[in-house]
């Protein structure tokens, strides 16, 4: 009868063992889930920051082209003015003006790029060290949750 109950006390145990373990399993499959969850929104973040990098080097590209309208603009004044052709003066002044103006535009809207893009690397950031700090935390539970079930 003692050793019967010993076996009961034993069988308990082993039940009690097994219970830990599936609940141990239960939490690291959710604890897997929400840093796969944190994971999928990095990703998404990243794509964000790589479409605003996309843009900026569009702009880039139209800025330059701009800015070779005006150096163009500027030697044909320079011609223009050297060769005494001063009739034509107005018109080349009001391309210079509306390049001029383009280049403005385009300035302000990179500058508002630049402002989103700024915004967006915070924002990857502040996730990347959420992330860290989370995993930190679920690396010292795993280990505390395994020395517990050793």
């Amino acid at each position: 009868e003692a050793e019967l109950e010993k076996l009961r006390v034993e069988k308990d145990e082993v039940e009690m063992m097994q219970k830990q373990l599936e609940d141990d399993l239960v939490a690291s499959a959710s604890k897997h889930a929400e840093e796969k969850s944190d994971l999928n929104k990095e990703l998404e973040t990243l794509r964000a920051v790589k479409e605003q990098l996309e843009k900026e080097k569009q702009s880039h590209v139209e800025t330059h082209g701009t800015i070779e309208k005006l150096k163009a603009l500027h030697e044909k004044e320079k011609r223009e003015a050297a060769d005494g052709h001063f009739e034509n003066m107005e018109s080349t002044q009001e391309e210079h003006a509306a390049a001029q103006k383009e280049l403005e535009d385009t300035v302000a809207r990179i500058a508002g790029e630049k402002d989103a893009m700024n915004a967006l690397k915070e924002k990857l950031e502040k996730e990347k060290l959420d992330l860290l700090a989370e995993h930190g935390e679920n690396m010292e539970s795993a280990i505390a949750d395994r020395e517990a079930a050793e």
